[in-house]
C-alpha cells in the first residue's frame, strides 16, 4: 500500500472454474454407480474400532457410501463430521440430538438438487457459502488493515452469470481444471502456467504436528482442566490425538485440534476473561519464530 493503492485479486476464479483439487472427487462422484451404496459399505462407514488409525479407511467409507447424495458427499469431503453420529459422540463430550447432520442442513439453502448438472451446482455452492463467508471475508479485512483497495474482476457479475450458465464439462476434464480459463487465455500466456500446480493458501498440519508447533500449541491451550471445564470437547478424544505417534493419516484429526484450540482461545477472550493471547505466544505455531499470520492463511 506504500506504493499502490489498487491491487487485483484471483479470488473466484476456482469456484466459477473448477479450479480446486476437490474437483477432482467431486466430478468422479457424479460417475460413480447406485450398486456402491451397499450394506457391507454402510457397515463400515458407522463401525467404531476405537482406533485412530483407520478414521481414514471409515471416511474413504462415507465418502463411497454417499456418492448418491451429492451435499453429503461434499461435506464428508470438506472435514463435516456431525453425519456420523458415532464420530459426533467421539469429538464431543455431550452433543445434543440436533447436532446431527447440523451442517449438512445449513447447506441444504444454497444447494439445489433438482439440477441435473451436479457439479456445477456443487461449485456454485462452494461459491454462495465458502467464497464470501470465508476467502472475501478474510480478504477484505486483511487488506483494509493496511489500506489497500483490492478487486475481485473475477466476481464481475455479468462473467458470474456466464460461468455458470455454462456446463461443468466446459471448465472440468479429468486432469484439466479450469479447462475453459485456460483456453482463453492460452494465446497470452506461457505453457509454464498454464500447467503450474495448483498450490493454495494451505499449510500441512501432519508436519506442524510432526516438528512441534502444532502439537505444543494444542497442548497448552487444550489443557485437561479447560477441556473438562468447558464441558464442550471429549478430553479422551484430544488426548488420544495428543499421545498418538504422528502419522500423515491423521491429517483430519490435527485439523481438528487446531479448530479446538482456536475455538477455545476465542472463548477465552470473549467470554472467559481470563486471558488475552499476544501475538508473541501466537509465534509458537511457527518454528521459524515469524508472524503466526503467515500459518494462519
Amino acid at each position: 500500500s506504500k506504493k499502490v493503492k489498487v491491487t487485483l485479486s484471483g479470488l473466484g476464479g476456482d469456484e466459477l472454474f473448477a479450479g480446486y483439487t476437490n474437483n477432482d472427487f467431486l466430478y468422479p462422484m457424479t460417475l460413480l454407480p447406485k450398486w456402491m451404496q451397499s450394506e457391507k459399505i454402510r457397515s463400515l462407514a458407522f463401525m467404531n474400532t476405537g482406533s485412530l488409525s483407520t478414521d481414514l479407511y471409515q471416511r474413504a467409507a462415507e465418502l463411497t457410501l454417499n456418492v448418491q447424495n451429492p451435499l453429503s458427499f461434499y461435506g464428508i469431503l470438506r472435514n463435516s463430521f456431525d453425519h456420523n453420529p458415532t464420530l459426533l459422540k467421539a469429538l464431543y463430550a455431550n452433543p445434543p440430538k440436533h447436532w446431527h447432520r447440523y451442517s449438512f442442513e445449513c447447506l441444504k439453502p444454497f444447494f439445489d438438487s433438482a439440477n441435473p448438472d451436479v457439479h456445477n451446482e456443487l461449485l456454485a455452492l462452494e461459491a454462495r457459502t465458502k467464497l464470501p463467508n470465508d476467502f472475501l471475508l478474510t480478504e477484505d479485512r486483511v487488506s483494509m488493515a493496511h489500506s489497500l483497495e483490492v478487486r475481485v474482476p473475477f466476481l464481475d457479475k455479468e462473467l458470474v452469470n456466464l460461468a455458470f450458465s455454462l456446463p461443468s464439462s466446459h471448465k472440468y476434464l479429468l486432469g484439466c481444471r479450469k479447462r475453459i480459463l485456460k483456453r482463453a487465455v492460452a494465446p497470452w500466456l506461457p505453457k509454464q502456467i498454464l500447467e503450474k500446480k495448483k498450490w493454495g493458501f494451505s499449510f500441512n498440519p501432519y508436519l506442524l504436528f510432526q516438528t512441534g508447533p502444532l502439537r505444543t500449541f494444542a497442548t497448552e491451550i487444550l489443557t485437561e482442566k479447560k477441556v473438562k471445564e468447558m464441558g464442550l470437547f471429549s478430553w479422551q478424544w484430544i488426548s488420544s490425538v495428543l499421545e498418538a505417534r504422528p502419522s500423515p493419516r491423521l491429517r483430519w484429526h490435527y485439523f481438528n485440534l487446531w479448530v479446538m484450540a482456536g475455538f477455545v482461545m476465542w472463548h477465552d477472550i470473549f467470554f472467559g476473561g481470563q486471558k488475552v493471547y499476544s501475538a508473541q505466544r501466537d509465534n509458537t505455531l511457527n518454528p521459524n519464530r515469524r508472524s503466526a499470520q503467515g500459518i494462519c492463511r
